[in-house]
């Protein structure tokens, strides 16, 4: 059964998103500031986070992300390896 015949059929940015952070297996904390990550970048898509290095590092660079700096860079070596 595929991943779809387990939830059922699923559509849209914020299930597509979801399914991600459970499929890198990010956990509550990480996922509540990757949610809002995407909330301050204002991404219509917050499933690009996972594929376009350039929003990871521009949240890393925000002041108000100062305090998961170290989170965002982890994150960004895991996924990007840079």
């Amino acid at each position: 059964m595929g991943f779809a015949g387990i939830f059922g059929p699923r559509t849209g940015h914020q299930p597509l998103f979801s399914d991600l952070c459970r499929f890198h297996n990010i956990d509550k904390k990480t996922r509540q500031l990757l949610k809002d990550v995407t909330d301050k970048l204002q991404l219509e898509r917050p499933a690009e986070l996972f594929v376009e290095p350039a929003l990871l590092q521009k949240a890393m660079n925000s002041p108000e992300f100062s305090n998961s700096t170290e989170d965002l860079q982890a994150l960004y070596k895991a996924w990007f390896g840079k």
